[in-house]
């Protein structure tokens, strides 16, 4: 018990000693924070959002460009099951001018488009690259598709001709059914 008197002691001698030595227990000088330093905290803050901001518009880009290869991807995935499902031909189409893509199905022998919301046209956002060397993607009802390639950004959607399965691959990939 006289050990923790003492280190007590001890410890309201250091404080009060410090207190003393940096004028802060003066009733004058606690009255709010000095011109210097609202400056140090000001650059502090600076400086972090300076590191933090670029590496933020990066890390939403990257999101956006996920997004859009998901909605694609649904959008192929969605074409696929319906032709196989329903029996007849679905086609994606692609248009490069616009950056947007939507289904058709055959009826008959014309494709049009569909109506409802399996219908809507999915517009993929300006600041994202979007490319392909075809203007459509047709999946039939045995499970296979004509092939395709997309590139969107670092990124490619392949459309397989054999399983009309689709897939995301980072970089380029060679597409070795065509």
């Amino acid at each position: 018990m006289i050990k923790i008197e003492v280190l007590n002691t001890r410890l309201k001698t250091t404080v009060s000693w410090f207190c003393r030595t940096l004028n802060y227990c003066n009733a004058m000088n606690n009255k709010g924070f000095t011109l210097i330093e609202s400056i140090i905290v000001v650059i502090i803050i600076s400086l972090i959002c300076a590191l933090v901001l670029p590496n933020s518009s990066k890390i939403l880009s990257n999101i956006k460009i996920r997004s859009t290869i998901r909605q694609i991807g649904a959008v192929h995935n969605y074409a696929r099951q319906q032709a196989v499902i329903r029996g007849t031909d679905y086609k994606v189409n692609y248009n490069l001018a616009e950056k947007s893509c939507w289904i058709t199905k055959r009826e008959d022998d014309t494709f049009t488009r569909l109506s409802g919301r399996e219908g809507k046209t999915l517009f993929i956002p300006q600041e994202i690259p979007f490319e392909t060397e075809i203007d459509s993607v047709t999946f039939f009802p045995k499970g296979i598709s004509t092939g395709s390639v997309i590139t969107i950004g670092d990124f490619q959607i392949v459309v397989d001709e054999v399983t009309a399965t689709v897939e995301v691959v980072r970089g380029e990939k060679e597409n070795t059914s065509r």
